[in-house]
């Protein structure tokens, strides 16, 4: 089942969780500064099954789980991004040492976090680090765009990333990028990002290419779940107005034909190869919807889904 359940036990024992109270709901809800331009990095936060994701630049950062009977609730995230080290020494003129050498390692002079909290800062660092280019993209659409920002980027936000749907009688699953919802016409709607350097399944010759038959398979999962679908992001919706004050209206349809987001192209990749080589193949043969980009940056998903 395609659910997207967190209770109001699992709402309030979030909100006095101090990872969340002190770091990520800042982030959430107005971003992290980075840079001399001031541009904001968000946090995205993703209901699933009595489950808490959060994002950030492409990885995922956390996952948090409400208590249970006996079972406490956890904040967990990956080794790799939690392998953070404090070095309590500082130079001579009183800044944060960089580097570590083998006599600090001897004398015991560093450690490992003691907590989330502690390492919060660091452990952001190192999730950004393993992002690769469609997550990357993908998350530059989440952060100006999400849904749980208190400011509001667009009339289209994005609700969910990441949306996985079991294949029949498989263990596998179809994993779409972005569910976003039209807060006028308050109707979902599906995209998939597809960097321009992913030839292996945007190539076009004599044989179909791979994502026709991505694109193909989502548009079906997604006709077959409507109803659960829609019914899954009216609980999605009201947790995210009970968190963040949000004030998302509540989807009241589902768009069941997805968008394939092509990005990350030069004007004259787009000119030379782009248009006739894929996006005509693609829409005149296949009859998908496509949107091209070359810098997602500057993408408006009011565009994605109504230009």
């Amino acid at each position: 089942m395609f659910t997207r359940n967190f209770s109001q036990d699992a709402i309030k024992a979030l909100k006095e969780e101090l990872l969340f109270k002190d770091h990520l709901l800042r982030d959430i809800v107005e971003g992290q500064c980075r840079g001399r331009q001031k541009n904001r990095n968000f946090v995205f936060p993703a209901v699933r099954d009595e489950r808490m994701d959060f994002y950030w630049n492409g990885g995922k950062l956390f996952s948090y789980k409400p208590p249970s009977g006996r079972q406490k609730s956890k904040f967990v995230t990956h080794h790799k991004f939690a392998s953070v080290l404090l070095d309590n020494s500082k130079t001579k003129d009183g800044k944060t040492k960089n580097y570590i050498s083998e006599i600090t390692l001897q004398n015991r002079k560093i450690r490992l976090i003691e907590n989330f909290c502690e390492g919060y800062d660091r452990i952001k660092e190192n999730c950004r680090r393993y992002s690769g280019l469609e997550a990357l993209g993908v998350s530059s659409l989440y952060e100006r765009f999400s849904c749980a920002r208190k400011e509001r980027a667009s009339f289209v936000v994005v609700l969910d990333i990441e949306a996985s749907f079991a294949k029949d009688g498989s263990m596998e699953k179809d994993r779409i990028d972005i569910v976003a919802l039209d807060t006028e016409n308050k109707t979902i709607r599906f995209a998939e990002a597809k960097h321009y350097s992913n030839r292996a399944s945007l190539r076009t010759s004599s044989e179909k290419s791979d994502v026709v038959d991505q694109m193909q398979g989502y548009a079906e999962q997604i006709r077959n779940n409507r109803d659960v679908i829609l019914q899954a992001y009216q609980a999605h919706v009201h947790v995210m107005n009970a968190l963040f004050s949000a004030s998302i209206p509540e989807p009241a349809d589902v768009d069941t034909d997805p968008v394939l987001l092509i990005f990350g192209f030069d004007n004259e990749q787009q000119d030379y190869y782009l248009k006739d080589k894929i996006e005509k193949p693609l829409q005149v043969d296949h009859k998908l919807r496509v949107y091209s980009i070359g810098d997602i940056k500057q993408c408006e998903l009011s565009e994605v889904f109504r230009k």
